[in-house]
């Protein structure tokens, strides 16, 4: 038999990363000589896993590819080069007969660098869903005089006039009145030296507020100080979690994706990580101890393993009604009343200040009895 001497791969990114640390990590690696090229698709290509396979593998190509089924699948098209060095990974530009618009809430076209929604025309659009009138009505819109497909993905078109897929629109959450794309802050996460793999998600502190929580996959301990500082110099503070979890993998879906519907369980995993949790309370003596358990007590609980003296009450998503609970039981326990100034967050930057804040109150009424 006359063997193969051209070979393309069509795989998720996801199982690119799972094969690199099959045989990269625990097995001798495939030389794969025939293989010539390998299209991503289905899900966002990281770029660190992108250099790991090009350091292995400098003879194969990647292609980032991005497409619908309501659009004949694949319609972008960018080949990854070797050096890629900063930002996200384009999808490229479209294909023959392929035309696109990246347009805002008012289906206004955005500018060049500006987010937007990606819509996709041209010869290879699906007329409707069949026996589904209200889904084609809000998924195949007209712009411009013709019918585009409202994709759902949030992009930017780059200075190369690359597109740039960027997350879900409906991955979009709101934390504190700012409308935050989660992929946004993995893929600075994914950047870090000894983060694998990283998803951010939302959590809920109560029935209003939300905070960020992000669980990552890391080849040694990293602290959790070394991560906010890493990230408060690429992101708004607004976007900086407040929950960091080591965990040992992820779940996935029948479609080999990341299952973020099952992030939690996975950090129900114990791991050796390096992030500070209740235990720092051993560290503490008397008054300040107990300040500090209260506080605690009093958080919700899907925030009370990961809050160390140093975290500030705003990135713990702490709101005015558990604010005033933590006062009452602190008057009740050490029988003082708060200041009236001090019946503010904004007075209690960190834990600390609230803990030592509470010392002083009791070492005052001790000296004055």
């Amino acid at each position: 038999m006359t063997p193969l001497r051209f070979a393309i791969s069509l795989l998720p990114p996801h199982s690119l990363y799972s094969y690199l640390q099959y045989f990269g990590d625990k097995h001798p690696k495939l030389t794969l000589p025939d293989m010539k090229y390998i299209i991503l698709t289905g899900e966002k290509v990281d770029k660190i896993v992108a250099k790991k396979f090009y350091r292995e593998y400098n003879h194969i190509s990647l292609i980032n590819a991005y497409g619908q089924s309501e659009c004949s699948d694949d319609t972008f098209h960018y080949e990854i080069p070797r050096n890629f060095i900063t930002g996200d990974i384009p999808i490229g530009k479209p294909i023959q007969n392929i035309s696109y618009h990246i347009l805002n809430e008012n289906l206004e076209k955005v500018a060049s660098e500006e987010k937007g929604e990606l819509y996709i025309g041209g010869i290879c659009l699906s007329q409707c869903y069949l026996n589904n009138e209200q889904l084609t009505k809000e998924k195949f819109v007209t712009v411009t005089g013709s019918t585009f497909y409202r994709t759902g993905d949030i992009a930017k078109q780059d200075e190369n006039k690359d597109v740039v897929y960027l997350g879900r629109a409906d991955n979009q959450i709101k934390v504190r009145g700012y409308r935050i794309e989660p992929e946004e802050i993995e893929a600075h996460l994914n950047q870090m030296e000894g983060i694998k793999q990283s998803v951010v998600i939302a959590l809920e502190t109560n029935e209003i507020d939300i905070i960020l929580g992000a669980y990552y996959i890391s080849e040694i301990d990293i602290d959790v100080k070394d991560i906010t500082n890493y990230l408060t110099l690429k992101l708004p503070s607004y976007m900086i979690p407040s929950i960091f979890k080591r965990i040992e993998k992820f779940f996935e879906n029948t479609n080999g994706k990341i299952d973020r519907n099952r992030v939690l369980e996975c950090a129900e995993v114990k791991t050796d990580d390096a992030i500070p949790d209740v235990s720092i309370s051993d560290e503490l003596t008397g008054v300040r101890k107990r300040a500090f358990e209260v506080i605690i007590d009093n958080l919700s609980e899907k925030v009370t393993d990961n809050v160390s003296l140093n975290m500030d009450f705003n990135s713990i998503g702490l709101d005015s009604i558990t604010f005033i609970k933590i006062i009452i039981t602190i008057e009740d326990e050490f029988g003082f009343e708060f200041d009236d100034e001090m019946l503010l967050i904004t007075k209690f930057p960190t834990v600390k200040s609230m803990v030592e804040y509470v010392e002083s109150k009791v070492t005052t009424n001790l000296e004055n009895t």
